[in-house]
């Protein structure tokens, strides 16, 4: 007779008398197992907790690359890349997480892929010359998941909350009814006017009323807590079934021997109560994702509307596809739209690029961007979080979904705490029993140890503060990308080195022209020659000092070049007719700069050559931001070092170091993006970096960081290096509001837990004493809930000042 082995990769049973080779259910499954440890990834193997599902056919995924496809699911970047999120079916664990998140090495075309959990929500960015979505969704539903496009809207959460509230509507009905009947039955034993047939028909019918409780609105704790079982884990939800299970049998036993004990509707309460209590921190979630996709504090809240011809200020939120809006110089786009006339925009909120960029009747335009003329117009296409600028930011915020390192320490003291409440319980039980208490009373103050021992508020704290923190920093401009940073933030000596860029960090990168010195003697027609030259050398480059030397220069004809090279960190080179012109640093011009602070601003220069030989020396300056120095003194308050890293010249760096009262050593001017990332990694040897700067020059260095906190160079290209961005906050303002609220959130979250821990303990020896009984337990466990949720929504972090 054959024996029977699990197939290797769904673990479905397959026949076979060869009991030591590898063996599959079907083909897909080999092909799929191939795939995994083809790449490099049987680790997946070892960390699942469940095994997988059968692969699927792949050939329905080609549709997933017609073009009306990606018009309605792709979105295209800035940077050439192209994201699309993918709903993916068959998720049973974090092996699954891991595997998905490794796409990148299954489907190289990929970049990066994220997998929010609890949505099922696969992001991928990807690279469209090398792969599609029918590729992606081909690798994928050959691995056993299959995929679909992901509905980004609020209907499936909307269904959540009405199921959930359906089942506590049920269960409290049964509570309330249950606990009528009992009354009834406790009068009548005071009154001693019900005999034992009215006494029984009682107890039935409690136990009848509170059927439904027991077997409907609790089915989502059982389904949990038997998956727990089976995967030989502890849980709140197995502990919770456990109490059930347990109060059902002895009220039943009880009934059948003629007891009037039930413990029913206290059961029924206990349901009630903890499905009320998630379903206030669901809809507290729901509340936080929707003030994150409000995008309070990162777009207007009025907008300019043409109505025959005259304006009406209306709230955004009220904006509708089609109107017309008028913006003025210096305002922010409250909407994405079209272009009605022509204008120019600053986007470097999307995209980095400080340059203006002039928008032509009929162009794209988008929230978030600042317009640079006067009397612009523009037709609505779209509003708050179904703008360009609130994907970006909702995108980033479902990082709050993803659990960090202090959920899981809290997961595993919950698996402990259980375990001790079960041994207290026996023994409570055992002791009422053997000290004269009776088995009944035994068995009504161990349920009552286990029902106000159950650890729910515990497991609220951290994901729900962190959930909320993130949605109001996102009403403040700040996307927090990882909740991870308000612990690492908020901790105190959690930071070992803060690593700061200069130029528009520290300064205020608003740099100007203050002299132009010649070095060599020119004639009027050489030295025109020079100027237009370097104001075509100039012109194509986003540097500011190279945007001070373009504002310098303006109003002159620009000259021509062969060819031109920015050497990043460095400076330009510019070939033309009258030979190779340099401009930058000491290191590309060959000319020494001069530097010293003056009122407060950073004063520089940048060499000029031509062919070797020095021509001029250009003198700019950029004004040190209002607050730097107190910002660094505090940082240094709390325990951390402080480094500045620019590839600005030196004595110039050096200079706003002296200001900032900085060791020379911990100053370096002249760096490189590389040479940047190898300073930070050698820092990180000593402890923890956090990097800020900008999110496109010092990508390399923010993405080697612990945390890199992004100012500029737009939120497209921060999401791919940095774990904060600041949207619309200036370097100081921005980084002392991030520091404040991680802080407050990480006291939020250890008041919560010391409260909920005294609040458990408390309640068990309350218990194990016989002060309370099943019932008053079974209300107390789940207010430690509601407790929480309401300490979370009242915490300090990220307030609106």
């Amino acid at each position: 007779m054959s024996a029977t082995v699990p197939c290797a990769h769904c673990g479905i049973p397959v026949a076979s008398d060869q009991l030591d080779t590898t063996l599959f259910c079907c083909n897909g499954c080999r092909a799929a197992h191939a795939m995994i440890t083809g790449c490099g990834l049987q680790d997946y193997y070892r960390l699942r907790t469940t095994v997988g599902d059968r692969p699927g056919d792949p050939a329905g995924t080609v549709a997933y690359d017609s073009p009306a496809f990606a018009e309605r699911h792709v979105r295209l970047r800035s940077d050439g890349l192209a994201e699309i999120a993918w709903f993916v079916e068959g998720i049973h664990c974090t092996a699954c997480l891991w595997l998905l998140e490794h796409l990148p090495v299954l489907d190289p075309g990929v970049k990066q892929a994220r997998l929010a959990f609890g949505e099922s929500r696969l992001a991928v960015v990807y690279d469209p010359a090398q792969t599609t979505p029918a590729k992606q969704a081909s690798v994928l539903v050959r691995l056993g998941y299959p995929v679909r496009p992901f509905a980004d809207d609020d209907a499936q959460g909307r269904v959540e909350v009405r199921r959930l509230l359906l089942r506590v509507a049920i269960a409290a009905a049964s509570a309330i009814g249950g606990m009528h009947l009992s009354l009834n039955l406790y009068a009548g034993e005071l009154t001693r006017d019900l005999d034992d047939v009215g006494a029984r028909w009682f107890s039935f019918s409690a136990l009848l009323v509170a059927t439904p409780a027991l077997l409907w609105s609790a089915l989502p704790l059982y389904r949990s807590g038997l998956a727990a079982l089976r995967l030989g884990r502890m849980s709140i939800d197995l502990t919770s079934t456990l109490v059930i299970a347990i109060g059902v049998i002895a009220s039943v036993a009880n009934l059948l021997r003629g007891s009037r004990e039930t413990y029913v509707d206290a059961l029924a309460m206990f349901i009630a109560l903890l499905l009320g209590g998630r379903l206030a921190v669901l809809a507290a979630r729901r509340r936080a994702r929707a003030q994150a996709a409000s995008l309070d504090g990162v777009l207007p809240r009025t907008a300019r509307r043409m109505v025959d011809g005259k304006e009406e200020i209306i709230a955004s939120d009220r904006l509708r596809t089609g109107d017309v809006v008028a913006v003025g110089r210096g305002e922010v786009l409250p909407c994405d739209g079209t272009a009605l006339s022509a204008f120019s925009v600053d986007a470097a909120v999307l995209s980095g690029e400080s340059r203006p960029r002039p928008m032509v009747a009929g162009g794209l335009v988008f929230a978030g961007t600042t317009c640079l003329s006067d009397g612009a117009r523009l037709s609505v296409s779209a509003i708050g979080a179904a703008t360009r600028l609130g994907g970006l930011i909702r995108e980033a915020g479902r990082a709050a979904d993803r659990p960090t390192r202090l959920v899981a320490d809290v997961d595993r003291w919950q698996t402990w705490f259980v375990a001790v409440v079960a041994l207290v319980a026996v023994g409570v039980f055992v002791g009422w029993w053997l000290l004269g208490g009776g088995l009944a009373r035994g068995i009504d103050q161990a349920v009552a140890v286990v029902l106000v021992s159950c650890p729910c508020a515990l497991g609220l704290a951290a994901p729900l503060v962190q959930a909320m923190a993130t949605a109001r920093a996102a009403g403040r401009g700040i996307v927090l990308r990882d909740p991870e940073v308000l612990e690492t933030l908020g901790r105190p000596g959690g930071v070992a080195h803060f690593v700061f860029d200069k130029t528009g960090t520290l300064t205020e990168g608003r740099m100007r022209v203050t002299g132009w010195t010649w070095l060599m003697e020119v004639d009027d027609a050489k030295r025109a020659a020079i100027e237009a030259l370097v104001l075509a050398a100039e012109a194509p480059s986003a540097h500011p000092v190279a945007l001070a030397i373009v504002a310098y220069l303006a109003g002159r004809e620009p000259g021509a070049f062969t060819e031109r090279r920015e050497i990043t960190g460095q400076g330009v080179i510019a070939r033309s007719v009258i030979g190779e012109l340099r401009i930058g640093n000491e290191r590309l011009s060959g000319i020494a700069p001069e530097a010293l602070i003056a009122n407060d601003a950073a004063v520089g220069s940048v060499g000029i050559s031509l062919d070797g030989q020095p021509v001029a020396r250009i003198a700019c300056a950029d004004p040190l931001r209002a607050g730097a120095v107190a910002l660094v003194k505090s940082l240094r308050q709390r325990g951390a070092e402080i480094h500045v890293l620019s590839g600005d010249d030196p004595q110039i760096t050096a200079a706003v170091g002296v200001v900032l009262g900085l060791s020379p050593v911990a100053v370096r001017g002249g760096q490189s993006p590389e040479e940047k990332a190898a300073r930070i990694t050698e820092l990180k040897r000593s402890g923890t970096v956090v990097v800020i700067g900008d999110g496109i020059n010092d990508a390399p260095a923010l993405a080697t960081a612990d945390v890199g906190i992004g100012l500029r160079g737009g939120i497209e290209a921060a999401l791919g290096s940095c774990r904060i961005v600041l949207v619309r906050h200036d370097g100081i303002t921005g980084l002392g509001e991030v520091i404040t609220g991680a802080t407050s959130a990480r006291n939020c979250v250890r008041r919560i837990l010391t409260v909920s821990l005294a609040y458990n303990v408390v309640g068990v020896i309350l218990a194990a004493a016989g002060v309370w009984g099943p019932l008053v337990c079974a209300v107390a466990m789940p207010l430690s809930s509601l407790t929480a949720v309401l300490m979370a929504g009242n915490g300090r972090y990220f307030r609106h000042k």
